[in-house]
């Protein structure tokens, strides 16, 4: 083929002329049949286009102006304040964030501390010094303790080790062995109408050789020991409840088991106690002992006072005890020695004291 502007040869194929690149226009042979087929085709498609039935209201509407409406303007304060409150809005937010997280881990901790507790109750921390006494007291080597504490049941091992070395100690801090003299209290344990008088003996074996022995008594429920009071003559019975406990120390300075006495006096005499403390005061006005029913005396800022809450039973009589106190002017009361009794059926004042045997004396106070 020849390039139709400068003449010359194009190879067949080539679109472009090799001498002066005049592009080459080919046109395809007419085919007929091809041309009624896409004639019909082209038709059927615009049939179908134009059977098409659209409703007028299915049809979108838009709002012509929305593209071309203004945007309102923001003066430079408003756009200021916008910005302030949403940085306030995020540190707010921040805040919050930060809070419940603290809150969180608070939580966890506790709930951590709780578990560990619950999982630490019950056993016990003891430092190395104590387990080598605890070893020696008990002839254990650390070694045999290790042992022991090797297995699951460290904490009941250590607890009854300890438990024993505790009550051992316990019994044996006031003298070293248990002894085996006990006290007897006299008159037994009960209620009763009439004042019995108190006391005990020594009972138990070795009892026999026994004069070196103390009996220790407390009236507090406590359990006696060195520092209570030395049993020495007999107790007045206490009016109402009362409660006793008695324990013997042997000569060798061992201590024996430990008695409780318990005792209920009802008195129901022709008068109470409140009335004998009334005739003391009375005999004792009239005989110029005290100046005034409140216990002054002459030369003596002071007062006496009188009390009564015991009974005491001598030659088959029954006797109120009314121990004398002293006040000073700072109110500090201290008993001075002196007891009154009133014979609870001839209602007569007596100065009374225990004698060399241990038992009560009285002597008519007139």
């Amino acid at each position: 083929m020849d390039c139709p502007k400068c003449g010359a040869l194009i190879p067949e194929g080539k679109l472009y002329c090799p001498q002066c690149g005049y592009a080459v226009q080919i046109v395809p042979d007419y085919d007929a049949d091809l041309q009624e087929n896409l004639e019909s085709v082209g038709s059927d498609i615009a049939g179908n286009v134009n059977r098409i039935d659209i409703e007028e209201n299915s049809r979108p509407e838009y709002d012509i102006d929305a593209t071309t409406r203004e945007i309102p303007q923001v003066s430079k304060e408003e756009a200021i304040d916008l910005k302030r409150k949403f940085e306030e809005d995020k540190r707010r937010s921040e805040m919050l964030v930060t809070w419940i997280v603290a809150l969180a881990l608070l939580v966890g901790v506790v709930v951590i501390a709780i578990f560990a507790s619950n999982r630490l109750k019950g056993n016990t921390f003891i430092p190395g010094e104590a387990i080598d006494n605890a070893a020696s007291n008990n002839a254990i080597s650390i070694d045999e303790i290790s042992n022991r504490f090797a297995d699951d049941e460290i904490n009941n091992y250590y607890d009854e080790e300890l438990n024993a070395i505790g009550d051992e100690e316990e019994e044996d801090s006031l003298s070293g062995n248990r002894s085996t003299l006990k006290a007897t209290p006299i008159p037994e344990p009960g209620n009763y109408s009439e004042p019995v008088n108190i006391f005990a003996t020594i009972s138990g074996e070795g009892s026999d050789d026994s004069k070196d022995a103390v009996i220790y008594y407390t009236t507090d429920k406590s359990e006696p020991d060195q520092d209570s009071r030395v049993l020495k003559h007999e107790i007045a019975m206490p009016i109402g409840e009362s409660h006793f406990a008695f324990r013997v120390m042997d000569g060798d300075g061992n201590f024996g088991e430990t008695v409780y006495a318990d005792y209920n006096l009802g008195f129901a005499g022709i008068c109470t106690a409140g009335d004998a403390v009334n005739i003391c005061v009375a005999q004792l006005l009239q005989d110029g002992a005290i100046l005034d029913i409140y216990g002054h005396v002459p030369g003596s800022a002071g007062t006496y006072t009188y009390k009564c809450d015991s009974m005491i039973n001598s030659e088959g009589r029954s006797y109120f005890l009314i121990p004398e106190y002293y006040t000073d002017e700072g109110g500090h009361e201290k008993a001075t020695g002196t007891t009154y009794a009133v014979d609870a059926i001839s209602l007569g004042l007596f100065k009374t004291a225990v004698g060399p045997d241990g038992r009560y004396v009285f002597e008519m106070f007139y």
